[in-house]
């Protein structure tokens, strides 16, 4: 039998059961009334439910208002709920509800809410175990995952998504206010809206998609999840799977886990974490923001732009960094770097055991080696700037012309290079390889030392060196040599600007431009070495061991060769025996290289000296 609540009628307390309908016409109204397994109502258009019960098996439909606590373990839908409660308990369905003026819709474990309408001002909350699906969120509603879970659903421009649960399905920020949102699966969020992600999760299989204007907070990806698009992203987020391409703003944090993968992310005011076994290739990092890179986590092709950092840790690698104005990259113990360009404004700073490699520095770009740190294979264009600080070493430096090179360490060279542009410090320049390192530039602010041990060190300008010093160490294999030009060739009658120590042995050379001639010598009076050629003296400042002998040379090209003998035991050597060595060295021919030679010696010949000047002084 159909119980029939007529037009301006209101029942209260009815039970209805299995085979006796409830039907509530336009204007009635039903309070407290419980719907038992089987039983039914339908409440028309214009009516009003109050406090209602719909217990497992039983059916609540229609277009009525409701109000008040309202409790479903059976199934509703179709109504509208006003300023009222309605709790979706385990096993409980509510379809195509409509939920206004400051109402709550509670999903419980085991319930589902499909279709909802969410106007302005209202919430639907979802608890762990319950779900929902195909809604809409509008602008001014607020939809919580509070660990349940929602597929096909959008939430519109000024609407809230607060997830705490795990996305099942994709979701979908969109772009455009209000606009209709095509979703094959998952959740669309427009332009303008924003998506509070209370820990929640992007699973395997499911992707996270944030479209520009739209903002997500504080989320999980897991292997096999992904999160793109070119939105915003805030909060905590944790990445195992991938990002690609989101902004990381209002400070932000990123980290990318074991495995996790990051492509095109632009983090603002924020941070992003590489642990060990994650990687982050073409990351903007700029406006106070900063990157880590942790041992084994590698990042690639990043840009550090004003006021954006990059700091590597210790077993931390980074390649193809581009650090802009404003820009700082830092590379802590065991941290390397490599093929990074530092343009004007942009500092990079390799810290006691970390490394950059092939770092390029353009007109005012400054790298800064600390104590400890290596700089391998540098550039330093035309304005760019590398201080390599006491303690601190770069192997290869192409210093070019105009570029100033800052050397309180040392710089040592394995081969062939050349240091064109301003030289300054007081550090050491090594050339040990079997190639030449050649000095072209200005050098008036250097006081360090230029050292010999293999190979060719080649001035070729005045004052290249400055107030420095020029020390040989015997090789073992080969020569070592120091060529001097022309233009910084000492004058006849002067000095060479810089003091020579150890110059001692055989396979060690000193190459003059000057031109040689037949009967050319040289002898050590106190601490010069003095050439005698053509009539002309010029003298050169001595200090440490000398050799026994000074024997010079034509060098094959017509210029004057300095190859010294080693010392023997120091001995008096009588004024006479030095003037029959001059007269026989007067006979000795001009392409004499490498035969029995005649030199001259000065007596204590091979006693240890002190610098003659102070520009080496404490050196040795």
């Amino acid at each position: 039998m159909t119980i029939t609540v007529s037009s301006g009628s209101t029942a209260i307390g009815l039970v209805v059961s299995s085979g006796d309908p409830l039907v509530v016409l336009s204007d009635g109204e039903v309070e407290f009334t419980t719907l038992l397994s089987g039983g039914s109502a339908t409440l028309s258009s214009g009516s009003l439910g109050f406090f209602l019960t719909v217990e497992a098996g039983g059916t609540l439909t229609g277009s009525a208002y409701l109000g008040g606590d309202n409790d479903v373990f059976g199934s509703i839908g179709g109504m509208t709920l006003e300023s009222g409660y309605l709790t979706v308990f385990s096993g409980g369905t509510a379809n195509d509800m409509t939920i206004v003026l400051e109402s709550v819709l509670q999903v419980d474990s085991g319930g589902a809410a499909y279709n909802t309408d969410l106007q302005s001002g209202n919430s639907e909350i979802i608890y762990a175990g319950g779900a929902g699906g195909g809604g809409i969120t509008e602008s001014g509603a607020s939809l919580y995952l509070d660990g349940g879970s929602a597929t096909l659903m959008t939430v519109l421009s000024g609407g809230t998504l607060a997830l705490g649960g795990s996305l099942r399905s994709n979701l979908t920020v969109s772009s455009g206010a209000l606009q209709t949102v095509e979703v094959l699966s998952g959740v669309a969020v427009s332009s303008g809206g924003f998506i509070e992600v209370l820990g929640g999760t992007v699973e395997s299989g499911v992707t996270l998609t944030v479209s520009s204007g739209a903002v997500v907070s504080g989320f999980a990806v897991v292997k096999g999840g992904a999160a793109t698009g070119s939105g915003s992203a805030t909060g905590v987020i944790e990445v195992a799977g991938s990002i690609d391409g989101l902004s990381v703003v209002s400070a932000g944090d990123l980290t990318l886990l074991s495995g996790g993968t990051a492509s095109g992310v632009t983090v603002v005011s924020g941070q992003i974490e590489v642990d060990a076994g994650a990687s982050a290739a073409g990351t903007v990092v700029s406006s106070g923001a900063v990157a880590f890179v942790y041992s084994g986590g590698k990042t690639s092709g990043d840009v550090l732009s004003s006021g954006g950092r990059e700091l590597v840790s210790s077993g931390g690698v980074a390649s193809g960094l581009q650090v802009l104005g404003g820009g700082l990259e830092y590379v802590f113990a065991s941290g390397v770097v490599t093929a990074t360009t530092v343009s004007s404004g942009g500092k990079l700073i390799v810290s006691s055991g970390g490394t950059a490699s092939a770092a390029t520095l353009l007109s005012g770009g400054l790298e800064y080696v600390s104590s400890g740190g290596v700089d391998r294979h540098g550039v330093v264009s035309s304005g760019g700037k590398e201080i390599i600080s006491s303690g601190g070493a770069a192997l290869v430096v192409n210093l070019l012309y105009g570029g100033q090179l800052t050397d309180d360490g040392e710089v040592r060279f394995a081969g062939d290079g050349s240091l064109d542009g301003i030289l300054l410090g007081s550090g050491t320049i090594v050339e040990d390889g079997s190639g030449a390192l050649y000095l072209s530039d200005d050098g008036a602010k250097f006081g360090g030392g230029a050292v010999i041990s293999s190979g060719e060190i080649q001035l070729e300008a005045t004052g290249v060196l400055g107030s420095g010093y020029v020390q040989f160490v015997q090789p073992s294999t080969g020569s070592a040599v120091l060529q001097i030009d022309a233009s910084a060739d000492p004058a006849a009658g002067g000095f060479f600007s810089n003091v020579i120590s150890n110059f001692n042995a055989a396979g060690e050379d000193i190459d003059l431009a000057i031109p040689y001639v037949a009967g050319a010598s040289a002898y050590v009076t106190g601490s010069d070495l003095v050439l005698i050629d053509g009539g002309k003296t010029y003298k050169f400042g001595i200090a440490g061991t000398t050799a026994g002998a000074y024997p010079v040379l034509n060098d094959g090209d017509g210029g004057t060769l300095i190859d010294p003998i080693a010392a023997t035991a120091p001995k008096a050597i009588d004024p006479k025996v030095v003037a029959f060595a001059h007269t026989a060295a007067a006979f000795a021919p001009s392409n004499a290289a490498n035969a029995a030679l005649v030199s001259s010696a000065s007596p204590g010949a091979a006693t240890p000296f002190a610098h003659a000047n102070s520009g080496g002084a404490g050196h040795f």
